[in-house]
């Protein structure tokens, strides 16, 4: 949807009843997401943005001292 991909769905222990990853070409498309899913019935959302260990090496390597 909206150019995004799911990668998998997950049913953890804790406060979320559903844990959902997808890549999202950009911020929008996220929000678009989100906003669908809201509508449709009784469901809150929260979105996160995961690094992957490159990602954080590389943000890493750009913090000075």
């Amino acid at each position: 949807m909206l150019g995004g991909e799911s990668k998998g769905f997950f049913r953890p222990f804790g406060q979320y009843d559903l844990v959902a990853f997808s890549e999202m070409p950009d911020s929008e498309a996220t929000a678009t997401v989100q906003l669908i899913a809201t509508l449709e019935g009784d469901v809150e959302t929260e979105k996160l943005r995961a690094f992957t260990t490159d990602e954080v090496r590389d943000a890493l390597d750009d913090v000075p001292g």
